[in-house]
């Protein structure tokens, strides 16, 4: 019996308040009701599996998380000296186009920084999805599909969101002084802003996503995935609906409209197979 409270308590631990179980009742009733001790003990059996698949993914592409984020901070802050650079040396330049670097060429870079990283968090998500699928290798082609589509996100999650931040404030800041002081020093700041507010985030965002593609990309039609609820990080109700659907076909829909994570900035859930 108190190993059953004990590896509930290790479930709540992990959980936090979006457990379901109730420590205090298992206790009260344990010995007059085994049948709930059976449903309990079994929650806490499904919810330590869960714990153990989320450990695995994350032992796995951790040092790919830190990579990536430091990586898209250098590339933001050797963007920023350029730019700044720009608005001192070449006062012809007035409009955020002007002074901005585009976004096709934004995200050559980002590529560049941080495509060969993406790749093998998604091999990673390949490799795992593999432990319970046992299918062939996904193809290149496949895999090239995938890795775009990630480098896609780096456009909407990252780098159309710099672009209308530094445009409104170029846009707002009328400086005809000579060394433009006034524009390099917001400018500066916008940078500053949104280096502290989304990098982070962002690079948890696109690590997730690609760890998600590579257990898409591994799939053969017809095969399930389920979705596990990652309680470490920020709650996620979205995330909490998807796994109560259990089960669904890969490609089709979890009830957010999501068919794999994050379904929003910050979640860090985890699709499986569903034979795992």
């Amino acid at each position: 019996m108190q190993d059953d409270l004990d590896n509930l308590a290790a479930v709540a631990s992990i959980a936090g308040t979006a457990s379901v179980i109730d420590l205090a009742a298992y206790e009260n009733d344990a010995e007059g009701q085994p049948a709930s001790v059976a449903v309990l003990t079994a929650e806490a059996d499904v919810a330590l599996a869960h714990q153990d698949l989320l450990d695995e993914r994350d032992e796995a592409i951790g040092e790919l998380l830190a990579t990536v984020g430091r990586r898209i901070r250098r590339v933001v802050a050797d963007q920023e000296n350029e730019v700044l650079d720009l608005i001192r040396r070449n006062r012809k330049a007035k409009t955020a186009e002007q002074i901005l670097p585009s976004l096709a060429e934004q995200h050559e870079t980002y590529r560049s920084a941080v495509g060969t990283d993406l790749a093998a968090v998604i091999a990673a998500g390949v490799e795992f999805a593999q432990v319970g699928w046992h299918n062939a290798a996904p193809s290149a082609k496949r895999l090239d599909a995938s890795l775009d589509a990630v480098l896609d996100r780096v456009d909407t999650a990252l780098i159309e969101p710099l672009i209308a931040k530094l445009s409104r404030v170029i846009a707002n800041t009328d400086d005809t002084s000579l060394d433009r002081i006034e524009l390099v020093d917001a400018v500066r700041r916008g940078y500053r802003e949104f280096k502290g507010d989304r990098l982070g985030e962002v690079a948890g965002d696109l690590v997730t996503f690609a760890y998600s593609s590579g257990v898409l990309a591994a799939a053969k039609p017809g095969q399930s995935t389920c979705w596990i609820v990652d309680h470490s990080g920020r709650p996620c109700p979205d995330g909490e609906d998807n796994s109560l659907a259990g089960p669904v076909v890969v490609g089709e829909e979890f009830p957010t409209g999501d068919v794999c994570p994050p379904v929003h900035s910050g979640c860090r859930c985890l699709l499986v197979p569903a034979d795992r």
